[in-house]
């Protein structure tokens, strides 16, 4: 990846310039919360004026890095090469059908014209009006799946599509649309995606204060995920996490995520 990318799972590895302003931040947070223990997300609500201050002090600090984030999905073997080189992009139609053209192509004896039809017209940006997916690139943060629990990301992982087909509806012909969903579910790997985000890139109710503030006071729930509006290039794309990588989450058994036809 080109920039440094921030671990906020880390504080030990945290640029000088982040853990000075997350150290002081942290010591104020403690006073106001006055020994009382929360969760991570619940700090935001404490003080509104202090966290609309302590935001703009932490992405001032992160500056021009990298902050480490996941992505959830199953990949086929032309689309993990694809991340690779051209990154990933938000929700849309033409995303979805660009998606289904390639797996047809690359699948002629899985996913034939019809069958693509088919899946582009039972896709969620269809049935559920895209109000909550089209136009975003939904990520986690941090990215720490060595001690985290990620386990409810498992649905994305065990049937191929990801959010812009994998929750077929149809009202006629929904067991074949996800039939031939199943089908290339069985040769696809789930997988989760390094990647990195750059400040700019940060909804602005994003909070990234009170993930770093939580990390470094060991609260429960430092952890978010963002809808990011913009793609993230393939030059910010880290590693490929799947069952057989050494970083895979012990809490995810490979038969939640539809097994693992690499292995």
């Amino acid at each position: 990846m080109a920039a440094q990318r921030i671990d906020l799972a880390h504080p030990a590895s945290w640029p000088d310039r982040l853990r000075e302003v997350t150290t002081a931040l942290a010591a104020q947070v403690e006073t106001l919360l006055d020994g009382t223990g929360v969760h991570a997300s619940e700090l935001a609500a404490v003080n509104r004026s202090f966290a609309a201050a302590a935001e703009a002090q932490t992405r001032a600090a992160i500056g021009t890095h990298l902050i480490g984030a996941m992505h959830a999905t199953r990949l086929l073997p032309h689309e993990a090469t694809s991340i690779r080189r051209d990154g990933l992009s938000m929700l849309t139609d033409e995303m979805r059908d660009g998606k289904l053209a390639a797996a047809a192509t690359a699948y002629p004896h899985l996913l034939d014209d019809a069958g693509a039809d088919l899946l582009r017209r039972s896709s969620p940006l269809v049935w559920q009006g895209g109000g909550v997916r089209r136009g975003l690139l939904w990520v986690v943060v941090p990215f720490d799946v060595e001690d985290g629990d990620v386990s409810g990301l498992t649905p994305l992982m065990d049937r191929w599509g990801g959010e812009v087909i994998n929750w077929t509806h149809h009202p006629s012909d929904g067991d074949r649309a996800a039939g031939l969903v199943e089908a290339l579910s069985a040769v696809s790997r789930p997988t989760l995606v390094e990647l990195g985000v750059t400040v700019d890139q940060i909804p602005e109710f994003g909070c990234v204060w009170w993930v770093a503030v939580g990390r470094l006071l060991g609260l429960p729930g430092a952890g978010t995920e963002w809808g990011l509006t913009s793609a993230v290039p393939g030059a910010n794309i880290g590693e490929f996490v799947t069952p057989d990588h050494p970083r895979w989450p012990a809490v995810i058994d490979r038969d939640d995520v539809g097994g693992d036809p690499g292995s």
